[in-house]
Order: C-alpha cells, then sequence, then structure tokens
C-alpha cells in the first residue's frame, strides 16, 4: 500500500480541528496526545482514531498523525506522574479502535521523567493487519 501524506493545507486544516477541540474542551490546559504511526495503517484508519479520542473523551486534545520510522513498537509515553490516568485511558480507547477492527494492538503503558515533555502523551502504534 502506498502512503500519500497530507498536504501543507491538509496538515493545517488538521491542527485547526485540534486547537477547535481544545477550546471547546474548556480545559485551561488540556493535555496533548500526539500519535505516532509506523506499518501498514493507512492515514484514514489513524485519523478515525484521532476523531474517536477526541470526541469519545476529555481532558487532552489527539494533534495530526505523524508516520514515523523511528518507532519500534505499539505503547504511550507520559512525562508527568499525573497524566497516568489519561495515558491508560487514551490506551484503552486505542485498544479498543484496533480490536473492533480485528487487529489487537499489543501495547505497553510507560513513564519517563521528562520536564520539557510535561502535558505531553505520545500513543506509539506499529501495526501490520
Amino acid at each position: 500500500m502506498i502512503e500519500i501524506e497530507l498536504s501543507t493545507q491538509e496538515n493545517k486544516e488538521q491542527e485547526n480541528y485540534a486547537d477547535a477541540l481544545k477550546n471547546t474542551h474548556g480545559a485551561a490546559e488540556p493535555k496533548t496526545v500526539i500519535i505516532r504511526f509506523h506499518g501498514t495503517l493507512s492515514r484514514n484508519d489513524i485519523t478515525n482514531l484521532q476523531q474517536k479520542l477526541n470526541l469519545n473523551t476529555k481532558g487532552f486534545v489527539v494533534r495530526p498523525p505523524l508516520r514515523s520510522e523511528a518507532i519500534s513498537k505499539s505503547g504511550v509515553t507520559y512525562y508527568d506522574e499525573n497524566d497516568a490516568t489519561i495515558a491508560e485511558e487514551v490506551l484503552e480507547q486505542a485498544n479498543q479502535f484496533f480490536e473492533a477492527h480485528g487487529c489487537p494492538l499489543g501495547t505497553t503503558k510507560s513513564f519517563d521523567k521528562q520536564k520539557e515533555k510535561m502535558g505531553t502523551i505520545y500513543l506509539d502504534i506499529v501495526l501490520n493487519c
């Protein structure tokens, strides 16, 4: 399958979408979830997950997904101990999404104390289904 990257305009539209969701969540400082993906997943599948996460949960906003060759396994990483509950919710929602599509994710959760990344949660997805 050939993956077509989003154009600059499409990326801007995705960012505007995420910014609008931040405003509707009403949180002064919502957490940011960054989805990085690798494998045979289509951008459409990942965008559907992004939108599901944005609509079904509160307290965070999912930024436009990024295709990345730098990740080697699926998992969620958070950088503030107070984000553990949100990270767990993101992980659970992602697992449910992929299980419903017949492609279990098999993820792990990890905590990393990096102050410059506090408030950010990374959801890494490596799938070939």
